[in-house]
């Protein structure tokens, strides 16, 4: 009896088994990594396109960096010391004990960029649509990183009242520099710790 098409087994294609191997692999530790077709992460992308997304409308919008992220880093920086603000020529004054002026330069907006990357990045490993993930990591970093610079015009202005005063007046400039470091490098570890703690626990109860 001639045997017909329908009666031949079926065989699995070696590459396509190979490939969903690979495909398997990509699930490590409960996490999928979603991958381009030319190989690079997702997560990766939605992070460099929300950081060149940031400093683009900050370059392309005038007044963004004076407007939104001097006034509301004065403005919470004040709330946070209990400190009144007043708009000045060149910014915003907080009338401290030792008074600052929060200038353009000290808008932290290389630092919205730094975090707007990071939150882009963890964003990207949980959701599904690139244009949404990009969405919520700009609306995200935003406030975060005015809410770290007003921490770090705080520390700022109680260093340069009680340590900066003790050392030779060379050193003001580098003192002002390390006390900042001091407030933005721990707040972006603990922002990627937040991340990862967060998004582990997620899954695992997701998976659960």
């Amino acid at each position: 009896m001639a045997r017909t098409h329908d009666d031949v087994p079926a065989r699995n294609d070696p590459f396509e088994e190979s490939g969903n191997r690979g495909l398997a692999s990509a699930f490590t530790v409960g996490r999928e990594i979603r991958l381009l077709k030319c190989g690079v992460p997702v997560p990766q992308i939605i992070g460099a396109a929300v950081a060149a997304l940031g400093a683009f409308g900050l370059i392309s919008i005038s007044g963004v960096p004076g407007g939104v992220f001097c006034r509301g880093a004065a403005w919470l920086a004040g709330l946070l010391s209990g400190s009144p603000v007043a708009c000045v020529e060149n910014g915003w004054l907080l009338s401290a004990p030792v008074p600052a002026v929060v200038t353009e330069a000290c808008s932290g907006t290389t630092f919205f960029v730094m975090v707007a990357a990071l939150v882009g990045w963890h964003v990207g490993k949980h959701f599904r649509y690139t244009a949404v993930a990009c969405l919520m990591a700009m609306v995200g970093a935003l406030p975060l990183a005015i809410a770290i610079n007003a921490v770090r015009i705080v520390a700022v202005t109680q260093a340069h009242r009680w340590v900066i005063p003790h050392f030779p007046e060379s050193y003001g400039s580098f003192l002002h520099m390390l006390t900042g470091m001091a407030a933005f490098l721990p707040a972006l570890i603990a922002l990627n710790l937040a991340f990862e703690t967060y998004g582990n626990s997620r899954i695992h109860h997701a998976a659960v």
